[in-house]
C-alpha cells in the first residue's frame, strides 16, 4: 500500500491501497501487506471483524515493502486476530497522544500465534507494546522479538493474561511513570495471570525521573505480578531512578507470583534491590535465582514476603547491603554465592555480617565473602584472580563452562578454542567457547590480530556468528592476500571487552588472550591457483587469564541445590540447605518457520 497513491486503490501494484484498514481487510492467510514510504506518516489503525486471521502454516504478514522505510503516526490495534506477523515498522507517536504503539488484544477471542518483531515504537502515551487483555481471554504463543521501545509511559512492554508468551531480544529505554496513586514505571511488566512466560536477551535501561505521587514511585526494570511458571534469563537491566521512590528494583517478582526461574541476568546501577523477591506489594513463592550478577545496587538481594526462595551461584555486589530479609520471609536458601562489596545483612530487623548470618541461620552452603575482582574495562566479568572462578560447583545450569566448574554470576570469560584457515587461504575462522556472551561484537575486527611472517596483516572483514544453544561463537575473518603454503601465520586473540550496552545475551565479557599458530601446510604454494583442499588446522593455542582447565565437552558437573520445606525456628528468615533437583536448561532462540506468502501492495 502507498499513502501517496490515489484513494481508495485496489491492492494491485499499479493501484495500491492508500489506507491501512482496507489493506488489512483484504488480506487472506499467506498474504503479505507491504507498506511503501509516504510523504506523511500513515494514520494508526484498529482492526475490525472484517480482518481475517492467518493460520499456523500461512500467517498474514504486515511489513515494509523491500527497500522502503514507512512511518506509522498512530496507534496500531490488532484485536481478535491470530497468526499475524507485524514486522519492521516504525511507529512514531511524538506528534500525537496515542498508546499503545502496537496493541495485540483479545476481547472476543484469544490471540494465537501473533509475532511482533523488529519494530520501533517512539514516545507512546502508554505502554510501547502491549499483549493481552484485562478480560478473561488468554493470548496463546505470542512472540515479541527484537523490538526497540523508547519513551513509553508506565511500561515499555506489557503482557497481560497470556500463555507461553516469549519476549526476546528487545531494547526498552527512557520509560516514564504512569499517573494515579501508584506511579508505576517498568521496562517490561508481566502482570495478571500469565503462565509460562519467557523473558530472554532483553536490554532495559534509563528509566526517567518522575514527580512523586501520593504513594511515590514504583520503579522496576522487570516486573512480574500475579503470574507463574516463567523464566527470566540473559537480560541486561540498568535501571536509573534519579528521584528515587518508595520502591526501586532491578528484577522484581511479587504479588502472588510463583515458581519463576531467574538465571544468568545482569542487574547494574539500580537504586534499591537488584534481585527482589516478594518485595513491592509482597508475596512470591518458590523463586529460583541462579547465576545472576548484581553490581552497583543499594541492596543486592531483597526478600520480604518471600517463601522458599533459592539464591544460588549469584555474584552479589551491593553498595549498602548484601541481603535484606523481612520478617515475613521464610525458608530462604543461599548456595555458593559470591558476596562482594558491602557484606552486611538485615534479617528480621537484625543487622549482622553475611558470615554471621550464614552461620547462625544454617541456611547457607559454600558462599564466599570476598572482592569479586571484576575486570576494570567492563566492570562485570570476573578476572583471573576472582573468587567467582569455579565457585559454582554443583551447578548444572549450562552445558559448557570454562575451568573445572561454572563460575558464580552471569558471565564467564569466553575461551578461544581453535582457529582454522579456509581452503584457499583467504580467511581464518576462530571458534570460541562462549555460552554467556558473544565475543568481539559489535566492534568488527577489534580484539584479533593476524601476524604473517611476523608482520601485522590487514584484515578486510570480521563477521561474528553465535549459536546460543551450543554456546559456541565463530569469528570469520577475511584477509586481503591469501596465505600460502609454508607461511608462518599466527592469530593473536587480545583481551578486549565487548560493548556492555549490547542486548542481554551479548553483554560485556573479556575474551581470554590466546595465540594460535595456524597450519599452512595444506594450502596452495605461492603462485599456485589450485587449492589442495581441506581446512588447515591450528596448532594448540596458549591461553592465560582463567584458573583451571578448559572444558569443551557438553557435559556438566554433578550437584544439586534446592530448598528445605521445614520452618525456621531461628527467627533469621532462612532455612538449612538441603539438596533438591535443579532442572537442566536448554536455551535456544526461537526460529521463524518458512511460510508461503502472496504479495499485496
Amino acid at each position: 500500500m502507498d499513502a501517496d497513491s490515489g484513494c481508495p486503490g485496489d491492492g494491485t501494484a499499479g493501484a495500491p491501497f492508500c489506507e491501512l484498514l482496507p489493506a488489512l481487510e483484504a488480506a487472506a492467510p499467506g498474504d503479505r501487506v507491504l507498506l511503501r514510504e509516504s510523504e506523511d506518516p500513515y494514520a494508526g489503525v484498529a482492526t475490525t471483524a472484517s480482518v481475517a486471521s492467518g493460520t499456523a502454516g500461512q500467517p498474514i504478514v504486515l511489513e515494509p515493502a523491500p527497500g522502503e522505510a514507512p512511518i506509522v503516526g498512530g496507534a496500531m490495534v490488532f484485536d481478535n486476530v491470530s497468526h499475524w506477523t507485524i514486522r519492521g515498522l516504525t511507529v512514531d507517536l511524538r506528534d500525537v497522544s496515542a498508546s499503545p504503539g502496537i496493541d495485540v488484544r483479545s476481547t472476543t477471542q484469544a490471540a494465537v500465534g501473533v509475532r511482533v518483531e523488529g519494530n520501533t515504537v517512539l514516545q507512546s502515551a502508554g505502554p510501547g507494546i502491549r499483549l493481552g487483555s484485562f478480560d478473561d481471554l488468554t493470548a496463546q504463543d505470542v512472540v515479541l522479538r527484537g523490538n526497540f521501545v523508547r519513551g513509553a509511559v508506565g511500561s515499555g512492554i506489557q503482557i497481560i493474561r497470556s500463555a507461553n508468551a516469549a519476549v526476546l531480544a528487545n531494547v526498552v529505554e527512557d520509560v516514564t511513570c504512569s499517573g494515579g496513586q501508584f506511579k508505576l514505571q517498568s521496562g517490561i511488566a508481566v502482570i495478571f495471570e500469565n503462565d509460562g512466560t519467557e523473558l530472554a536477551g532483553n536490554t532495559i535501561r534509563a528509566l526517567r525521573e518522575c514527580e512523586d505521587g501520593p504513594s511515590m514511585n514504583h520503579v522496576q526494570g522487570i516486573r512480574i505480578r500475579s503470574s507463574s511458571d516463567g523464566t527470566i534469563h540473559d537480560n541486561l537491566v540498568e535501571v536509573e531512578a534519579p528521584g528515587g521512590g518508595n520502591f526501586v528494583g532491578g528484577i522484581s517478582i511479587h504479588e502472588e507470583s510463583t515458581d519463576w526461574l531467574v538465571h544468568h541476568n545482569v542487574v547494574r546501577g539500580t537504586r534499591g534491590c537488584g534481585l527482589c523477591d516478594g518485595e513491592d506489594f509482597g508475596s512470591a513463592e518458590r523463586t529460583i535465582w541462579a547465576h545472576n550478577t548484581v553490581v552497583g545496587t543499594d541492596v543486592a538481594v531483597g526478600a520480604n514476603e518471600s517463601t522458599d526462595a533459592v539464591f544460588a551461584f549469584n555474584l552479589l555486589e551491593g553498595t549498602q547491603r548484601a541481603v535484606e530479609l523481612g520478617g515475613a520471609a521464610g525458608n530462604a536458601t543461599f548456595e555458593q554465592n559470591l558476596v562482594s562489596g558491602v557484606a552486611d545483612v538485615l534479617a528480621a530487623g537484625d543487622a549482622q555480617s553475611f558470615e554471621a548470618f550464614a552461620k547462625d541461620c544454617g541456611c547457607d552452603d559454600g558462599s564466599v565473602v570476598a572482592d569479586a575482582a571484576l575486570l576494570e574495562a567492563d566492570g562485570l566479568t570476573p578476572g583471573a584472580s576472582s573468587p567467582a572462578i569455579d565457585l559454582a560447583t554443583g551447578s548444572s545450569y549450562r552445558a559448557s563452562f570454562n575451568g573445572r566448574a561454572a563460575d558464580a554470576g552471569a558471565l564467564e570469560v569466553p575461551v578461544p578454542l581453535g582457529a582454522t584457515i579456509d581452503d584457499d587461504g583467504a580467511g581464518v575462522i576462530l571458534e570460541v567457547e562462549n555460552a554467556w556472551a558473544p565475543p568481539l561484537q559489535p566492534n568488527g575486527c577489534a580484539g584479533v590480530e593476524l601476524l604473517r611472517d611476523g608482520v601485522l596483516d590487514v584484515m578486510l572483514s570480521c563477521v561474528a556468528e553465535h549459536d546460543q544453544a551450543s554456546g559456541l561463537s565463530r569469528l570469520v575473518i577475511g584477509v586481503g592476500t591469501p596465505m600460502v603454503r609454508g607461511e608462518v601465520a599466527v592469530l593473536e586473540v587480545l583481551p578486549v571487552a565487548t560493548d556492555s550496552t549490547s542486548v542481554g545475551g551479548m553483554i560485556a565479557a573479556r575474551v581470554r588472550p590466546t595465540s594460535f599458530e595456524l597450519d599452512t601446510s595444506e594450502l596452495p604454494e605461492a603462485g599456485d591457483d589450485e587449492s589442495s583442499g581441506g581446512n588447515a588446522g591450528s596448532s594448540s593455542g596458549t591461553g592465560e587469564g582463567v584458573e583451571g582447565t578448559t572444558s569443551t565437552s557438553a557435559g556438566s558437573s554433578s550437584g544439586e541445590t534446592g530448598v528445605d520445606g521445614s520452618g525456621d525456628s531461628t527467627g533469621c528468615g532462612c532455612a538449612p540447605s538441603r539438596p533438591t533437583h535443579v532442572p537442566w536448561l536448554l536455551l535456544a532462540l526461537l526460529g521463524l518457520r518458512r511460510r508461503r506468502r502472496r504479495r499485496i501492495v
